[in-house]
Order: C-alpha cells, then structure tokens, then sequence
C-alpha cells in the first residue's frame, strides 16, 4: 500500500496508513454485496425469459449496465392475466356489497 510506503520512507504517517488500510477493508468488504445483487439480477432475468440461469446469453451474465428497452414487453391480454392471478381476483359484487355495508 502506497501510504504504508511512504509512512516508512519517512514522508507520511500513521493515521494515513490506518485511513487507507479501512478504506480498502471497507470496499473489500462491499464486494460479496455487489457479487449477490448480480447473482439475484441473473435470476430475475432468467425468471423474465423463462429460461435456467445456465441458458441465459454470456453477454447477459457479464454486463454491468442495466438494459434498457426499446419497446414495452408483449403481455397480451391484461385483464384476463389479472383474472388467472387468484390474488387479483375481486370478490363478487354480492359479497363486496355486504362487506361495505357491515363496515
């Protein structure tokens, strides 16, 4: 390390060499941080294509930029996917009266 160097060569300081020393075990220690988020981004886009991580394109697995798209993704018909989800279903129009009612 440059600063322990120089602390040595008589032309720096203790302090300096502590600062430098945390600021490489601080940014060491962000590493495995920034190797997982990677990790969740391949398997999110690997969840997108519908494919396994192993089959997701090298250039998608080495990127370090976020993609941007050019065009909105095809979902077909939005209402009827909303209608197969069972957590977006809404309740019938008898029941949600009643509920209204009694609230």
């Amino acid at each position: 390390m440059l600063s322990r160097r120089l602390r040595d060569a008589g032309r720096g300081n203790q302090s300096e060499v502590t600062r430098g020393q945390t600021q490489a075990d601080t940014l060491a220690a962000d590493i495995p941080r920034f190797i997982a988020r990677r990790r969740v981004a391949q398997y999110r886009l690997a969840r997108l294509l519908a494919k396994p991580v192993s089959q997701l394109p090298p250039a998608a697995l080495t990127c370090s930029k976020q993609p941007k798209l050019n065009q909105p993704i095809p979902v077909g018909d939005g209402a009827a996917l909303l209608r197969a989800v069972p957590m977006c279903v809404r309740p019938s129009g008898s029941s949600h009266r009643r509920r209204r009612r009694s609230a």
